[in-house]
């Protein structure tokens, strides 16, 4: 056994070179848990990615680095606003981005007294939730702004769990049960259900096959990408109408703020969008202030000796 072995199953193994894959997983002594089928799995699909994709052992230290991938998941969302064509690549965020508005509708009225909502989720990326509440302007203007703030608020506990390797796998464990329990109890529509049930299946597999780097990587991009989904859409943000699946106009839903209390809606906009940045920054620090997993690039003669 060297000192170089970080896991009991490359020890057991009394294998040099199985340490290092290991480490170019992201994988340290302590850090994964799991069963050796579980920890085999994980290096191996990271290897074949490595073999099949030529690239990506140079973007093993961009993928490690929280500030990076926000930077990414920033880009995508100012530069690639989803559409009704959808942008196949970040539209799986979207739509965990469309869930997680429309539970904060649904959420939020339970906390005043409200009663089991329903939710609608469309291949638009539109929805709706119903869950009836006291009529209140407070419980009208805290159900709206709980919708813009719950992605933001999602988004930045990912990131901060993702940075510590023995919490990132239950953080994508979480999700996932999350998306099944919401979707099989609250989600009204087809397109919907069918929708949160592969979110939560490949949320499931990326926590349980994922190396360690990989899941840092994933959870950091889709925590950025929902702390900024009030940014991607900003026409949404500041207009006083949405348009439903339907073609039906609505109160957008800082309108609907502003209609229960006093300022207009483009300052509910601002005020929200800010808040949306403060938490994306708080918890990037907060995640830069936690010990990240360490990288070491595979080489490649590692790579053809695995695969």
């Amino acid at each position: 056994r060297g000192t170089d072995v970080s896991c009991r199953v490359c020890s057991a193994a009394a294998s040099r070179a199985g340490a290092r894959a290991c480490a170019a997983a992201g994988i340290r002594s302590g850090s994964d848990t799991f069963s050796p089928p579980t920890h085999l799995l994980r290096v191996t699909v990271h290897l074949l990615l490595v073999r099949f994709f030529p690239g990506f052992s140079r973007m093993t230290p961009l993928l490690s680095s929280p500030l990076a991938v926000a930077g990414l998941a920033a880009l995508a969302s100012l530069l690639l606003p989803p559409s009704r064509d959808g942008r196949m690549l970040l539209h799986p965020f979207s739509l965990l981005s469309a869930w997680t508005h429309e539970c904060g509708h649904a959420v939020s009225p339970l906390l005043v007294g409200g009663r089991v909502p329903q939710i609608t989720l469309h291949a638009t990326l539109s929805g709706s939730a119903m869950s009836p509440r006291p009529d209140t302007a407070f419980n009208h203007a805290f159900t709206a702004a709980a919708g813009l703030l719950a992605p933001s608020l999602l988004g930045g506990t990912l990131i901060v769990l993702s940075a510590l390797p023995s919490t990132a796998p239950y953080a994508l464990f979480g999700v996932a049960t999350l998306l099944l329990l919401t979707g099989l109890l609250w989600v009204r529509t087809l397109f919907g259900l069918g929708a949160i049930t592969v979110l939560s299946g490949a949320s499931f597999a990326a926590g349980y096959a994922l190396s360690p780097l990989l899941q840092y990587a994933v959870l950091h991009f889709a925590g950025a990408r929902l702390a900024l989904e009030s940014l991607s859409d900003v026409r949404y943000m500041f207009s006083r109408t949405a348009t439903t699946a339907n073609g039906e106009s609505l109160p957008s839903d800082t309108e609907r703020i502003a209609r229960a209390l006093f300022p207009p809606y483009w300052f509910w906009g601002f005020l929200i969008a800010g808040a949306s940045i403060l938490i994306l920054i708080t918890s990037l620090y907060a995640a830069l202030r936690l010990h990240a997993p360490e990288v070491t690039p595979p080489l490649d003669d590692l790579v053809q000796s695995f695969v």
